[in-house]
């Protein structure tokens, strides 16, 4: 049928559109406009055809091809959205960050927009904010996301590790820990949780807080989901600390419980084993050590006196 061919020419070319095969991309997509049927298919292709121009860098060509979507008289007021949405993305490629917002706010003006297309350009305004490195004008965007009761998780997690991430860009140690404990209740992406608890751990020893450092390692350690290779450096980093302070105990107890949880990758746990055993065989000869030590203080010289 029409739809299932529509569907495999944008398939084809979202494929080559991964090779950077712009050319053989809009083959496709033309060859999907040719065969749509339906408002939703047409507007599916031509949105396709922006991305493409959008990929390629012709953001002025791209722009051209989102507005079609704007002239349809069968278009929703989700589709008009999210064609201003992509034409507002294409002049902050071109770093036009007011003519982006502009854009943005043509969106946030369309009749009957639901509370979730709100909040996404919302997001969207803030994270333009982000890019000009206005951090109280991006957060004040993204407490404007978060107002709204009924918005999808997704876009609620993504505007509370966009405020916690502009705190730390503010150098903000404080603010940034209180923002990222409201990221943790939530669900979301565990690579995108691990990311703010380590760049929190990195301000937390610039600014020489060991105590906050280990906090956002351990929290790093716990978070579930998270990829091998990254909970393996966390648990580095954390017996690191732990071994700066004198903890030595403490960071092997650390290396040994992660080495029992098998969440490590291969070569992160032989490593772990390494220094475990390392630890061990130091312990051993502190431990005659101390055997000496104690035998000599015992000792008396007067043992050994000729009778």
């Amino acid at each position: 049928c029409a739809y299932e061919q529509v569907n495999e020419a944008i398939k084809a070319g979202q494929q080559k559109l991964q090779q950077k095969d712009y050319a053989g991309a809009r083959k496709d997509a033309a060859a999907a406009l040719q065969l749509v049927k339906t408002p939703a298919e047409k507007y599916t292709a031509v949105l396709f055809m922006g991305q493409i121009s959008d990929s390629a860098k012709e953001f002025a060509r791209a722009r051209s091809e989102y507005a079609q979507v704007l002239g349809y008289d069968q278009a929703t007021t989700a589709q008009k959205a999210e064609a201003l949405n992509r034409i507002a993305g294409s002049w902050i490629g071109e770093k036009q960050f007011t003519k982006a917002r502009n854009e943005y706010a043509r969106a946030l003006a369309l009749p009957n927009l639901s509370p979730r297309d709100t909040a996404n350009i919302r997001l969207n305004i803030a994270r333009s904010f982000d890019r000009q490195q206005d951090w109280a004008a991006a957060r004040n965007e993204y407490n404007k996301c978060l107002a709204f009761d009924k918005i999808p998780d997704y876009l609620r997690f993504n505007a509370l590790c966009g405020i916690a991430a502009s705190y730390g860009r503010e150098k903000n140690l404080a603010a940034m820990v209180a923002a990222i404990d409201a990221v943790m209740k939530e669900r979301g992406a565990a690579w995108s949780k691990y990311t703010l608890l380590r760049d929190c751990a990195a301000l937390a020893r610039e600014k020489n807080d060991l105590t906050q450092a280990l906090n956002a390692w351990k929290q790093a350690i716990a978070t579930q989901g998270l990829p091998q290779k990254n909970y393996g450096e966390a648990v580095f980093k954390a017996s690191e600390l732990l071994f700066e302070q004198g903890r030595t105990a403490d960071a092997q107890q650390l290396i040994e419980k992660s080495i029992a949880e098998q969440q490590m990758a291969p070569n992160d746990c032989f490593q772990a084993k390494l220094i475990v055993a390392g630890l061990k065989a130091a312990g051993k000869a502190e431990g005659l050590q101390d055997e000496a030590a104690k035998a000599a203080e015992a000792f008396s010289p007067a043992e050994l006196q000729p009778e």
